[in-house]
């Protein structure tokens, strides 16, 4: 596995040097090597509620702040009609606060789900700390019914916005707005469209033991105006059966899904349910509601439980947030062509837990955009007599440039 890593080590750095060169070209010929990205700086200030962990914690403790800066770059080359090939990394470095957790941080970044550990550190300085994945890393086989894909890839199966039973192989955290394409899976992936409106999918998703390994068939077709999917496989030691639909109730959108899982080895199977309707007004608002039913959420009002949606953590597709049942009301609003506004709540009525999610986006100019954004926690006090008080709150100011 070592060896493998160093390949493909030098298999990115030959691509990001072939791609300088191509821009450093006055008149390129049209080139089959595809190669985009970006560039983001975000910075963030958290302050959490002093009531919460009693006196003996310092307020300096309770309150960080952040830094990262963030680079991809994606590769894509494609030799001829049928073959293409892909690879796209994510460059970091990291400042501020979160170096001082040491090596939770560290091992936090470390931890790669797929077959190949594919994360690279350099260095482990507790002021600065770099860090390369690479996400993407495939060969695509394609023609006009087929497409056959091998490596690290997204499997996205999901149809709902928020929540998403259905995809066994790419959860993904909400919350981390900063990672838009997800993480990808190490995977081969066998796609078959027999005709326009139906299709068939096999995944098979090895893991270094074969019990943590997942593999499914989905079958996908239209028939009433309405997109339908049934998936079936195994998810670690799961039998896991799930379908999804997606339509329209008139001019509102409407779609669900869900996923039922069986242990080979316990008695504790798990459900889990998801469902949305969205509409856009006139005046070009949009509003969406979303609902989930999490049978493994927990059962009890804990605080610490937030640590568990910051950035880099992904819950399992088997336990999809921290709640048995979960709301989620969003709005967003284009002011103008530059000026987007956004707002998501999600509430727990278990326990009254209330998240706030504001968002404010501008475009700078061409592949120029600025985003502000706050993420607020609320939910019980165990030191308050269980009264509702604000938990947290992290504000993130973000610069991207795209190319």
């Amino acid at each position: 596995m070592d060896r493998l890593r160093k390949i493909i080590k030098l298999l990115f750095l030959l691509l990001l040097f072939l791609s300088f060169r191509l821009d450093a070209q006055e008149n390129p010929s049209p080139s089959k090597l595809k190669v985009s990205g970006y560039l983001k700086f975000l910075g963030s200030y958290s302050l959490a509620n002093s009531s919460f962990f009693g006196p003996n914690v310092a307020s300096a403790d309770l309150q960080t702040a952040d830094y990262l800066l963030h680079n991809r770059l994606n590769f894509k080359y494609r030799s001829n009609d049928s073959w293409s090939f892909a690879l796209s990394a994510r460059n970091r470095i990291f400042a501020g606060s979160q170096l001082k957790n040491g090596s939770a941080f560290f091992n936090s970044l470390e931890a790669d789900a797929g077959l190949v550990d594919l994360n690279f550190f350099y260095g482990r300085d507790p002021n600065l700390a770099l860090h390369t994945s690479i996400d993407r890393f495939y060969a695509q086989w394609e023609s006009e019914k087929w497409i056959v894909r091998l490596g690290r890839q997204r499997v996205n199966w999901g149809v709902n916005t928020v929540w998403n039973p259905n995809d066994i192989f790419n959860q993904y955290n909400y919350f981390d707005f900063d990672y838009e394409e997800r993480l990808g899976s190490d995977a081969l992936r066998i796609q078959y469209f027999p005709t326009y409106n139906n299709s068939w999918e096999l995944v098979l998703a090895p893991a270094t033991e074969l019990k943590n390994s997942t593999s499914a068939l989905l079958y996908k077709f239209n028939r009433w105006q309405y997109d339908w999917q049934f998936l079936a496989g195994v998810y670690q030691q799961d039998l896991v059966l799930g379908g999804a639909f997606a339509g329209s109730l008139g001019t509102v959108g409407f779609k669900s899904e869900y996923n039922y899982y069986a242990p080979f080895d316990s008695d504790k199977p798990a459900f889990l349910f998801s469902t949305a309707l969205d509409y856009i007004f006139k005046n070009g608002l949009y509003v969406q509601g979303s609902y989930l039913f999490n049978e493994e959420g927990s059962g009890d009002a804990n605080f610490a439980d937030f640590s568990r949606l910051g950035a880099d953590n992904v819950m399992s597709p088997r336990n999809l947030f921290l709640f048995k049942h979960t709301l989620f009301l969003s709005a967003n609003y284009n002011i103008n062509p530059l000026f987007t506004l956004s707002l998501g709540t999600m509430f727990s009525p278990d326990f009254g837990n209330l998240i706030v999610y504001p968002s404010l986006s501008y475009s700078l100019g061409k592949n120029l955009d600025l985003l502000f954004a706050v993420q607020a926690f609320s939910t019980q006090n165990p030191l308050g007599n269980d009264a509702l008080q604000w938990l947290s709150a992290t504000s993130f100011l973000r610069l991207k440039w795209s190319f």
